[in-house]
């Protein structure tokens, strides 16, 4: 299992939504085709 599987699994389960790294997150949503804006510090 690769680790974006292994990140998408930890996110469905719920369970530890407090452990989840931004930059896992922000990569993984890349990854999946999402588009990035970014306005001074604030990422969207």
């Amino acid at each position: 299992m690769g680790k974006y599987e292994k990140l998408i699994k930890k996110i469905i389960s719920g369970s530890s939504d407090k452990n989840i790294e931004f930059d896992e997150l922000y990569n993984l949503l890349l990854k999946t085709g999402f588009q990035v804006r970014i306005k001074g510090s604030h990422h969207k």
